[in-house]
């Protein structure tokens, strides 16, 4: 029977440095519609 490495000596890869988690308020959603309706032409 091969002698396995135990898990915990495997080399932990650093995470990839996030940017901070910027909180929107509900608010700023509602100013801009994803999709918003077309404009309606004047006569």
């Amino acid at each position: 029977m091969k002698r396995r490495k135990p898990t915990h000596t495997k080399v932990r890869k650093p995470m990839p440095a996030k940017p901070p988690k910027v909180e929107v308020p509900k608010t700023v959603y509602r100013r801009r519609p994803k999709h918003p309706r077309p404009a309606e032409r004047e006569p």
